[in-house]
This record gives C-alpha cells, structure tokens and sequence, in this order.
C-alpha cells in the first residue's frame, strides 16, 4: 500500500501463513506485530485498501485470541487447562480485536455466526452487540 511502509504489511502476511498453517502462535505474533508497527509508522487508516488489510488483521487475531482462550494452540489441538483469569482477558482482547474491525469496516455478521473458531465468543453478553454493529448501516 502506497505511503504506508511495507514492514506491517511483511509482519501481517506472516500472521496469515501462520493460520495457514495452523501454528496460531505464530499468527498471533505476526497479527500483534503488524499492527503495532502500523502504530508506530503513524500510518492513516483513511485509504481503503489499508482499511482492509487492517480489518482482516484485526479479524483474524480476534480469531487466534478465541482459539487461544479455551487453551488451544490450534482449533484442533487438545486444549490445557487456563486459568480463568487468562481465558477472559484472552477473550476481551478478542472482542476488543473485533470491534477494531468492526470500526474499521467489516460488516459481514454471517462470517462472524459460521467462524468455527469464534465459537467461544457467542455465550459471551458481548456478542449481541457486536453483531448489532456489525449489522448498523454505516
């Protein structure tokens, strides 16, 4: 993206490999990365093409976080036993992921009902909001 730097582009293209390849670790880490040095660029967020690699990033590391917050490493690995505590600041940075997107555009609410790995989310008093956001005309 023109103006912007290339670094938080390389750093969220990382975080996509590593959810292709199913090490969300590592995609957590490129997500996190990206977008802090998109911070740190002073970067705007007013040209659309960044606005959407943005939302994606935010969307995806909200993703992870979920994942990550019932003690998986990957949507399929065995989950370990978190402490409370973790589960739910796990679960607020999650959320707090999806309203970045949200604000940054994303307005697909039956992406957000059908993402397996969000599953985690929908009990929480949160997600009726996020979904009645997600679903505001803009």
């Amino acid at each position: 993206v023109a103006g912007v730097g290339s670094a938080w582009l390389a750093a969220l293209a990382r975080g996509d490999r590593g959810i292709r390849a199913g090490d969300y670790t590592a995609a957590s880490r490129g997500y996190r990365e990206g977008l802090e040095a998109f911070v740190r660029a002073g970067a705007s967020d007013a040209d659309p093409d960044v606005r959407l690699n943005l939302r994606v990033a935010h969307y995806n590391l909200a993703s992870v976080l979920a994942v990550a917050s019932s003690g998986r490493t990957t949507p399929l690995a065995e989950p370990a036993r978190l402490p409370e505590t973790e589960a739910a600041a796990l679960r607020y940075q999650a959320f707090a992921h999806l309203d970045d997107a949200v604000r940054l555009g994303w307005s697909d609410a039956e992406a957000l009902a059908q993402d397996r790995d969000l599953r985690l989310l929908r009990d929480d008093s949160r997600w009726a909001a996020l979904l009645e956001a997600v679903r505001r005309p803009r």
